[in-house]
């Protein structure tokens, strides 16, 4: 009895070998590098790694070194405690006799060495006996084992060897779901690493098919480019025979036309020919060939003195201002100013009055003339009026040329300086306004009005427009104002503001290879003409779309990029066919289209409706029925 006891009180002794086999590498390393004393003993001549703690020379050391140091025992027994605390949370949910029914399943499971453990951890008294139960369990067994058999049988049942075959089974069954498990562990790997692999090859398939793409966008590019290329070689070459036969009925026009020196007292010309002639002198204009031009001019003139046509001077003044022949350009402006005065067409004449002081300030008959239309003009009529504010603001940057016109206005007396003057004194283009919009009062200036037209802004024009309506009723001596400032600055931009407007897109690019410089660069100039006739024909707003590369080969250039910063020119992306902007764009707003381009690539139907145009040296002509 007494030695029951004793075993009954007796503790289940801790194994430092079993703790430090059964903690993992990681814990280990961790724990030698918190107790570092002992992991410098232990660890010397190793490197502390998770795989050296492992290695028997230094379990053996850390063993040793367990053993002397109470200490380091328990915190070393206590980082075990944590690594199954799942096992401990899972038997301390157990009752007693449950735990006690199935003790022998869990320790053949886990172990018997860490549910012993385990259970002498537990805060009831009767769990912790268990755990002296299972050690004293595995002692018997042993020596049952060894037990012969002369011994008598046990009254007990056999309860032991079912337990120990429930126990092999279940064993059995373990290592065969182990065995089981690690099979589907490489399955898994397998399919994992062709799961990578075809992603690989899909990812390469995609990668493939997109240059592959690439290659066949770059490909229809170069296509699309050569065939431009090819149309546009096509027709260079009609434009070439075109100009072949035109030069060719030219010179048959010329012959017929052009007088010898020994006839010049025979009859004039018949009236068949004369109407011939000025589609040549076009054409020669077209072409530069201003010295022909003046000769012609001058063997026609003095073949018919007594029937004189101011066709004939009029196409010699432009010969004349083109090379610069400044004493022809004058003499020409007054044969035609003395011509049209004799007529009584006093705008006409004046015209060539002020085209004469625009090249000579000083020059007499010019000023002379003009004097006399100011003092016979009939100032009652509104279109005389406006004809001649209009000649007058052309010569408002001849600075000489302006001060002779404000001087005859002086002479000419009160009402004529008040009805032709250009602009009060005083009234700039940088001076506020007040407009009147949906009845607050907003300040403006004509420089912003003009600005808000180049730019598009539809909405800040339509505010204006209101505005201006109110004022030409409620204020019209300010509107008088307003619209003699928009006269000397652009009479087009009066349009704009007092009449309903077409939007219209305009091909950028077209417009400015039309009139080319001496190196066959384009001009910007082309553009803002078109831009003015359009204005003129109430068309608005007017979206100018061009290639990026026209950035880099218009001139002047800086202009060119100021009004691409100011957002009045639009460039499509670089690498694409503005074409199919401008069509999308005229598509979107049910607008027309400007450009001379046919547009077969992107619009082989004719879907868009297209304005063809010409531009000369002084003004732009839109082709278009309004």
């Amino acid at each position: 009895m007494q030695e029951g006891s004793q075993s009954k009180k007796k503790a289940v002794t801790l194994k430092p070998s079993f703790i430090i086999n059964d903690l993992s590498s990681d814990l280990l390393l961790d724990f030698l590098r918190i107790w570092d004393k002992i992991g410098q003993v232990v660890l010397h001549g190793f490197r502390p790694n998770a795989k050296t703690v492992k290695s028997p020379v230094v379990l053996q050391r850390l063993i040793h070194e367990i053993e002397r140091n109470t200490p380091a025992m328990e915190a070393l027994f206590n980082l075990w405690h944590q690594q199954n605390k799942e096992l401990a949370d899972y038997i301390s949910s157990l009752s007693v006799s449950k735990l006690k029914a199935d003790l022998p399943s869990i320790a053949a499971d886990f172990g018997a060495e860490k549910v012993k453990l385990i259970l002498s951890l537990d805060k009831r008294v009767s769990v912790r006996k268990l755990a002296l139960l299972l050690e004293n369990s595995s002692v018997t067994t042993e020596s049952a084992e060894t037990s012969t058999s002369k011994q008598k049988p046990s009254k007990e049942p056999a309860a032991p060897a079912a337990d120990t075959e429930l126990v092999n089974r279940l064993k059995r069954q373990i290592s065969h779901l182990e065995e089981k498990n690690a099979n589907l562990q490489n399955e898994l790997a397998s399919l994992k690493a062709q799961i990578e692999s075809s992603k690989n090859a899909d990812n390469k398939l995609r990668n493939e098919l997109s240059a592959a793409r690439k290659e066949i966008a770059e490909l229809r590019k170069n296509i699309e480019s050569l065939t431009r290329r090819a149309e546009r070689a096509e027709k260079r070459r009609d434009d070439l025979e075109n100009e072949k036969a035109e030069l060719l009925h030219e010179n048959r026009l010329l012959k017929k036309a052009k007088p010898s020196v020994k006839t010049t007292e025979e009859i004039p010309m018949p009236r068949k020919q004369e109407d011939v002639w000025p589609v040549a002198l076009v054409s020669l204009l077209k072409k530069k060939r201003y010295d022909e031009v003046i000769l012609f001019c001058e063997e026609m003139a003095a073949a018919s003195p007594e029937n004189p046509d101011p066709r004939l001077r009029d196409y010699g003044v432009k010969a004349a201002r083109a090379l610069g022949d400044i004493q022809r350009v004058l003499d020409y402006c007054r044969w035609l100013s003395k011509y049209y005065i004799d007529e009584n067409r006093l705008e006409k004449a004046a015209y060539y009055c002020c085209l004469a002081l625009a090249e000579n300030h000083e020059f007499i008959p010019a000023r002379e003339d003009l004097k006399f239309i100011l003092q016979n003009i009939n100032l009652d009529n509104p279109y005389h009026v406006s004809e001649l504010r209009h000649l007058f603001v052309r010569l408002r940057n001849q600075t000489e040329a302006y001060a002779v016109i404000q001087r005859l206005l002086k002479d000419a007396g009160r009402d004529y300086q008040k009805a032709l003057e250009i602009q009060t004194p005083g009234f700039t283009m940088n001076k506020a306004i007040a407009i009147d919009v949906g009845g607050k009062s907003r300040q403006i200036t004509i420089q912003k009005i003009i600005d808000c037209i180049n730019c598009n802004k539809e909405r800040e024009v339509a505010l204006i427009r209101q505005g201006v309506a109110s004022m030409r009723k409620a204020r019209p001596d300010l509107w008088t104002q307003v619209r003699e400032t928009l006269e000397g600055f652009d009479p087009s931009y009066e349009s704009i503001l007092c009449s309903e407007t077409t939007p219209v897109v305009v091909d950028g690019s077209n417009v400015a290879y039309m009139l080319q410089n001496q190196a066959g660069r384009p001009r910007l100039r082309c553009i803002n003409m078109v831009r003015r006739a359009l204005r003129e024909m109430r068309f608005w707003p007017i979206i100018v779309i061009a290639d990026s590369a026209l950035v880099h080969q218009i001139v002047p250039a800086t202009e060119f990029s100021k009004l691409v910063d100011a957002g009045e020119v639009l460039l499509a992306d670089p690498g694409t066919d503005a074409d199919e902007l401008l069509l999308k764009t005229a598509a979107e707003r049910n607008c027309p289209l400007v450009t001379n381009d046919q547009m077969l690539d992107w619009d082989p139907q004719g879907t868009v409706p297209k304005i063809r145009f010409n531009v000369y040296d002084d003004r732009a002509v839109i082709f278009v029925k309004r």
